[in-house]
């Protein structure tokens, strides 16, 4: 297809477009079934033509039948239907003579996995083949989509009861028979959805059904009726799961009638059906239920830039940071102005794409593993959304964990990958107060930290008019690229790089994320003073402040934690060779140039020395990072096919206190706070904190660590942190 022009739809894998010199060809291909529709009946014509010389073709005319679908034209649309396949249904489940039922699910009977009799095996295996073909016909009979889902939670083992439930399922299409989706002709470009759900509706694990109903104009185009994965605490949980569902299909829905060439001329509509939101805090349910997605689209660089294909380095590409990186921003409204920042701030990310063009391409992996960005000109995606809260309901200045995250940063359907994916994702949230949310997602293979924020200083600069970017960007990525060596060269044997060590989890130290608990500490200069008056006053007056927190952290991280005494307990550490006083990083660099010393213990001797031990050793690995040990990183990752950083007892401390996250300024003035969006879990499920520059209710200037530990664990770190920041003696407080 590709061959004739075609390109394969980025919103349907199984859709080909053709869109050239006025002619408009669109090609549906299931296995061997196909769909042809065009502006021009000599395009269809010649394109059957074509495929014939290569493929055996049977033209049948006119759609009037495609996968069991019919399809009848009328003066005012289409219907499509299932007639003949529902007939034949009832026949195989050998109902052609029965009473029909008016509904297709009793209003007042709840099924359950207790309820009836055992079926037999061999009527199992027919209730499963009735269920699978009901499960087809809601194709096009979304009235019997919610029923059909409550048959299928029970396909591992049915009863008598399930059955009956299934049969009057059955009893219901034979009594509807002729029931068809009506699409008729309208000027409306209207997206509209309605969801619901049953609150608790499972007697088995009281998890809720919720479902959703999405219209193109007066026209029904897609439904869904599913259990929930988790337990929902309230009704406007369960409520607004599907709700979320419905916000994503019509993302979907946006991205499809673009590529078929249809302009979207109004907002989308989302209709919750429920009444029962006043039980809890209405605040941020207007956030969950009331947020409204306007649009999201795709923004290019403003000028024409090179097409290429740009290797990254050997740090960039290690497995450990082939994730997505969050970072928000919370701004006031500004005092001298009230105008929409959104459109300024997509024209400045067009003007930086300019300068920063590969961050428009997308990513791909060659030999070996290795990543290079394929610059395809294809660009970022932008969202802007308005929500009814003001932004003193966040409680933003303290850092995360922040509520709504997932609205105030949306995950675009098939956005969230790595390969052939957009590089940067930026949403502006209008918030009721006049003041706005911006909030970033980027590939950390692209940046570090600094890096991130030499990014959004160029776009801050061009949302304030300036021409061109203060800081000009570097490639460079050649300097932190491993040198080309035979298989029998060994590492420098200086280093030991047990950063990458090849740890087994044994005693199920990596915890998954549902059963993970989120809090941020504020340390300031009483705490850090508290701190230091545990440690010999030589290592107090010698060791940074990242040093002595993170010893700090390491050691109640331990002691919560409970391992047994000879578990080895790992401290990862971030180190940025650009602040080196020998560092062969330019100005300019944004690619990720740091590495990830460890320092290793036994549980055993960090809960029995004291805390001077663990900062200590903290100071041991950090210090020991140079040029030389980045650049042996690089040859590492060369050699062993890019590894992951152990994870098993591990604990990840990144500072990005000093990297000018709150210096940005978009035109609104200084944020309230610029950070990370989130603290503790990124992508492995480890502990992972990040030091954050903050200002406390009472203006004091000092550090956020978001923390994310087991839920049972957390009040035992609570209470291990709270011993060290009482001051060893009275007298030991001073002002650093």
């Amino acid at each position: 297809m590709q061959a004739l022009g075609f390109i394969p739809s980025k919103s349907d894998t199984s859709l080909f477009i053709y869109d050239k010199c006025n002619t408009h060809i669109f090609v549906l291909i299931y296995v061997d079934d196909i769909i042809v529709t065009s502006s021009s009946n000599e395009a269809i014509t010649r394109l059957l033509k074509d495929l014939s010389a290569d493929f055996a073709l049977k033209d049948l005319g006119d759609l009037h039948y495609f996968l069991g679908i019919e399809v009848k034209k009328h003066e005012g649309g289409l219907h499509l239907s299932q007639e003949k396949y529902a007939t034949d249904l009832v026949k195989k489940a050998g109902l052609q003579g029965c009473k029909p039922s008016p509904t297709p699910l009793s209003s007042s009977e709840k099924l359950s996995l207790t309820e009836g009799q055992p079926l037999s095996q061999d009527d199992s295996t027919r209730y499963r083949s009735l269920v699978g073909a009901l499960q087809y016909l809601t194709l096009t009979r979304p009235d019997i989509s919610f029923a059909v889902n409550k048959v299928c939670q029970f396909l591992h083992a049915p009863t008598t009861v399930h059955w009956t439930a299934a049969k009057r399922i059955v009893r219901y299409v034979k009594n509807t028979l002729t029931i068809a989706l009506n699409f008729s002709k309208s000027s409306s470009t209207l997206l509209s959805a309605f969801s619901d759900s049953d609150w608790a509706g499972c007697l088995d694990d009281r998890r809720s059904t919720g479902g959703f109903a999405v219209f193109f104009g007066p026209n029904l185009i897609s439904w869904c009726a599913r259990k929930q994965a988790t337990v929902s605490r309230s009704s406007t949980e369960a409520e607004y799961k599907p709700l979320a569902n419905a916000t994503a299909e019509i993302i979907w829905m946006q991205s499809l009638l673009k590529e078929l060439g249809v302009k979207i001329t109004q907002a989308p509509c989302l209709w919750e059906l429920a009444t029962r939101l006043g039980q809890i805090d209405t605040a941020m349910v207007k956030m969950e239920v009331l947020l409204c997605i306007v649009t999201f689209l795709f923004t290019s660089p403003a000028a024409p830039t090179p097409w290429e294909l740009k290797r990254l380095s050997d740090i960039d590409d290690q497995d450990g940071l082939r994730y997505q990186v969050l970072i928000i921003h919370f701004f006031r409204q500004h005092d001298g102005r009230d105008d929409d920042l959104a459109p300024i701030l997509r024209g400045a990310i067009a003007a930086m794409l300019v300068h920063y063009y590969p961050f428009a391409g997308r990513l791909r992996e060659l030999e070996g593993r290795k990543l290079a960005v394929n610059y395809t000109g294809e660009g970022v995606l932008f969202v802007e959304a308005d929500a009814d809260v003001r932004l003193d309901q966040f409680d933003a200045a303290l850092g995360p964990p922040f509520r709504c995250l997932n609205e105030l940063l949306f995950d675009v359907p098939g956005s969230s990958g790595i390969l052939d994916c957009p590089l940067l994702l930026f949403q502006v949230t209008r918030l009721a107060c006049g003041g706005f949310i911006m909030a970033v997602r980027i590939q950390h293979t692209m940046a570090d930290g600094a890096g991130i924020v030499q990014l959004m200083g160029a776009i801050a600069e061009l949302a304030r008019g300036a021409p061109a970017p203060t800081v000009r960007p570097v490639w460079g990525r050649e300097l932190l690229q491993a040198p080309q060596l035979n298989d029998d060269v060994l590492l420098p044997p200086r280093f030991a790089h047990r950063e990458y060590d090849d740890v087994m989890d044994m005693n199920g130290a990596t915890v998954p994320l549902e059963f993970m608990v989120h809090r941020s500490f504020f340390i300031g200069w009483r705490e850090i003073s508290a701190i230091r008056s545990h440690l010999p006053p030589a290592l107090s007056r010698e060791a940074t402040n990242f040093e002595v927190i993170t010893g700090c952290l390491w050691r109640c991280c331990t002691a919560s934690l409970a391992p047994r005494a000879d578990e080895e307990m790992r401290m990862i550490c971030i180190v940025n060779i650009r602040f080196k006083s020998n560092t062969i990083i330019p100005v300019g660099y944004y690619g990720n140039a740091f590495a990830s010393p460890v320092a290793i213990s036994t549980a055993g001797n960090l809960l029995v020395n004291p805390v001077s031990y663990a900062v200590e050793m903290v100071m041991k690995a950090k210090r020991e990072v140079d040029v030389e040990y980045i650049l042996s990183v690089a040859a590492l990752m060369a050699q062993r096919a890019r590894p992951h950083f152990a994870v098993a007892r591990g604990y990840l401390v990144s500072d990005v206190t000093k990297f000018g996250f709150r210096d940005l300024d978009f035109g609104s003035g200084k944020p309230v706070y610029a950070g990370p969006a989130k603290g503790g879990v990124v992508a492995i499920p480890c502990v992972v904190s990040f030091f954050i520059a903050v200002r406390n209710a009472m203006g004091e200037e000092g550090i956020a660590v978001p923390v994310c530990m087991p839920g049972p664990t957390m009040d035992k770190f609570v209470n291990e942190m709270g011993k060290l920041m009482r001051p060893a003696l009275a007298d030991t407080f001073f002002k650093i």
